[in-house]
């Protein structure tokens, strides 16, 4: 042990980050499990930071945030258990580890979304292979990470040639083998789970009653190097396994469903980016904190758990850092498991003998234990802990057991929780802390309404590709179609239904639509001509491939409002709109528009709104009227505020693409309104940010319904380019009644989303017509 090397730093012991996670039960008055649902005051589970659901329903689960001091994370979990009991009203929290009386189990509800689902039939999983009573069992998990300064001072003193990571990984996994050793003893001395049908049980929790799993412990995932331990994980995850073949819910059959169904006292962790799962995280970078499970609940105390039970565990923690860690072979690991069993079944059997390495006694090997731990510079009481091993009395199973025979179960559960709850009521929260609290509920609220709407959207395993292919890949699985992606990046997919094949780009490039269609569709000087030939009517307009010739011809233009766009582009980009008498503005529209191709058009504007009409197959499928980005003020805040809340709106899903933005283009068009991102605008106020009204530019598509001519007209227009598939887009000064028009583009894979998932309005189907045609 390095003794040198702690006198030498005290002041590192302190340099860690810990926290608690502690799991319980709601009950009711008369101690039984409350049949309410997780209270919609605590927030969404799913997305709540500090209070979730464990298994059940009816289980909490708080987490405190990574905390610098005992003091503070034990406050912390002491603020936000008060904060829950205020939103439970009439209910309790069970004590013990073991549960109160089972009988409707309800599976912890986490929504729609495909996160949410997932989570759910992970724990159906779970029903299935252990049985859904081991699961409402609850208990203590202490997280704890010594900071980066404590492990380069110690890299350095021990003049390893590890990479500093490599070093860390190594340690951490050495602090994981010797608690696989000697972790028997934090059973001993604070299990708290006995059984009065086993007398000198300490923990029926931590035996093979309780939180086990044949399966695992026949397989022993090793934790002699980072590389062994993420390969036997990455089997398991990978590996079948033929009992569970017949589960009828589950993520997979696999020996584990992932890799948080790892049953173990004690865990290497690393905190998942996103996109990540945990397994990917602990690759990539290395563990970066470990996780003990090994800790019932102590009844005895309002938080489950004691400063000085987390105080041993820390101390316990560094002596096992600091002693020497040889590997383990598997069946080492197996053997000690039953070391492990043994305690919690008969830990305070007289001269009871531990049998691996080779038969021992617990008491001698306990003392030996603290006596090691002495060694550690901290003022840890290890006298009590010394008592308790001379006399097995003394120990929390011991105490609690004498109370259960005494009272009941039941009886002293129910008056412990009412101390309890009456003990963490009386302790005042700060008006910050609940404020916090307050905000975090609402939202993890929104959160999970994001995730909802936006599973409503995404299809799970597909949600790389863009929204309008997402559409008709979700449709296509529904109707039985194969969907295999060819090329993610290109946004293509080949869809098959019997013998039949198709291939499809961008979920609206199809064999249907002949390639010069899509040559004229993509010409907008072309596209004009022949609608006008067809007596269809378009905006004036000339074209243009030398930028001199168009700023010559401004006279042409400068009595009237024009707009500027490119000949080829889509999404409105290069779209620019020039007021009459402003040739500045016209010169600035005319140079950006050749920035985004060759040729540009300027043509007359044309007053009115705009709609789209998105034509599948000779039918009109939907109209969308569409509305500039803008945002509406509330009179209290910014324009800049304003727009992110518009982007955030959990009900509306927004690709990053389409977001609202406060670039270049949408200062310029504030600062015509005499207005900055900075501005308030009043309550009801309409500001526009865009003077085009695509939904690529943040726009909002609202579906509606127009005159009945209108529909006819864009049928005409796409049998003139003869296209199957096609966006017309059409100015209508009057949407509601027969009158003037103006057709102003003609779209070649017109976007499917907007028609499918309209800002506001009714969803239409587009991708049943869309398969209806292909197959």
């Amino acid at each position: 042990m390095s003794i040198e090397f702690l006198k030498k730093n005290k002041s590192l012991l302190k340099a860690f980050q810990c926290g608690i996670e502690r799991e319980t039960l709601r009950v009711t008055s008369q101690g039984t499990l409350s049949q309410k649902p997780h209270p919609k005051s605590l927030g969404a589970p799913l997305t709540h930071r500090y209070i979730s659901t464990d298994f059940g329903e009816q289980q909490l689960e708080w987490n405190t945030p990574p905390c610098k001091t005992f003091p503070a994370a034990i406050r912390f979990l002491e603020e936000v258990m008060h904060f829950s009991l205020t939103k439970v009203k009439g209910e309790l929290f069970w004590p013990f580890s073991m549960p109160c009386t089972l009988d409707d189990i309800t599976i912890a509800n986490y929504g729609t979304s495909h996160e949410g689902q997932e989570a759910m039939i992970y724990r159906e999983g779970l029903k299935g292979r252990y049985g859904e009573r081991l699961q409402m069992i609850s208990g203590i998990h202490f997280n704890f990470s010594f900071n980066r300064p404590f492990w380069e001072k110690l890299h350095r003193f021990e003049k390893s040639r590890l990479p500093l990571q490599a070093f860390i990984d190594e340690k951490y996994l050495g602090i994981i083998r010797n608690f696989l050793r000697e972790g028997w003893l934090l059973t001993y001395l604070f299990g708290a789970s006995p059984d009065p049908k086993m007398p000198y049980a300490t923990s029926m929790r931590m035996s093979d009653a309780g939180y086990y799993s044949r399966v695992q412990n026949q397989l022993a995932i090793s934790f002699n190097s980072l590389k062994e331990y993420l390969a036997d994980l990455k089997k398991t995850i990978s590996t079948p396994k033929k009992e569970y073949r017949d589960i009828p819910l589950q993520l997979n059959d696999h020996i584990l469903q992932n890799e948080h169904e790892h049953y173990s006292r004690i865990r290497p962790k690393a905190v998942p980016h996103k996109g990540e799962t945990s397994l990917e995280a602990i690759e990539k970078r290395g563990i970066e904190y470990l996780e003990v499970r090994a800790i019932d609940l102590d009844p005895y105390h309002a938080l489950g758990v004691s400063p000085e039970h987390i105080h041993f565990l820390h101390h316990f923690l560094l002596y096992c850092l600091f002693k020497s860690s040889p590997p383990l072979t598997k069946e080492m690991q197996r053997c000690l498991t039953c070391n492990q069993n043994l305690v919690a079944k008969e830990g305070r059997k007289k001269d009871l003998l531990l049998q691996c390495p080779r038969p021992t006694s617990l008491k001698k090997w306990g003392q030996r234990i603290l006596k090691g731990m002495e060694a550690i510079p901290l003022n840890t009481p290890l006298e009590i802990e010394r008592k308790k091993l001379e006399k097995p009395e003394l120990t929390p199973s011991a105490i609690l057991l004498k109370d259960i025979e005494k009272h009941g179960y039941q009886k002293v559960g129910l008056k412990l929780a009412k101390h309890h709850k009456k003990n963490l009521l009386e302790k005042p929260l700060s008006s910050k802390r609940l404020s916090a609290l307050e905000e975090e509920v609402e939202r993890s609220l929104i959160e999970n309404q994001r995730l909802e709407t936006a599973s409503k959207i995404l299809v799970s395993g597909y949600e790389d590709l863009e929204l309008s292919t997402q559409i008709l890949i979700g449709a296509a699985l529904k109707e039985k179609i194969e969907v295999e992606v060819l090329d993610q990046k290109d946004q293509l997919i080949r869809l098959k239904k019997g013998n039949q094949v198709e291939y499809v780009k961008e979920a609206t490039k199809t064999s249907k639509d002949s390639y010069i269609s899509a040559h004229l569709l993509e010409n907008k000087e072309v596209t004009k001509q022949l609608l006008r030939e067809k007596g269809l009517s378009v905006p004036d307009g000339k074209s243009y491939t030398h930028i001199d010739e168009a700023l010559n011809d401004y006279p042409l233009y400068e009595k009237k409002k024009v707009v500027v766009k490119p000949k080829s582009t889509n999404f409105g980009i290069g779209i620019s709109f020039v007021p009459a008498r402003d040739q500045t503005t016209f010169a600035h529209a005319v140079k950006g528009a050749f920035q985004c191709d060759r040729s540009i058009v300027v043509e007359t504007f044309c007053p009115g709104e705009e709609f789209r009409f998105l034509v599948i197959s000779g039918e009109v499928i939907g109209v969308a009227k569409r509305v500039p980005a803008h945002v509406i003020g509330d009179g209290k805040q910014t324009i800049k505020a304003l727009v992110h809340e518009k982007n955030s709106d959990p009900s509306y899903y927004r690709d990053p693409k389409t977001y609202l933005h406060l670039g270049q283009a949408e200062k310029k068009v504030l600062k015509e309104q005499r207005l900055s991102p900075a501005s308030i605008p009043k309550k009801g106020r309409k500001v526009f940010l865009r003077h085009n009204s695509n939904v690529s530019t943040g726009g909002d598509a609202v579906d509606v319904t127009v005159h009945p001519s209108y529909y006819k007209i864009a049928l005409q227009a796409t049998e003139a380019l003869g296209a199957k598939i096609c966006g017309v887009d059409m100015i209508l000064p009057h949407p509601k009644k027969a009158s003037t028009y103006a057709i102003i583009e003609l779209n070649y894979n017109p976007v499917l989303f907007i028609h499918a998932y309209p800002y506001r309005g009714t969803p239409r189907d587009v991708a049943g017509p869309l398969l209806k045609l292909l197959f």
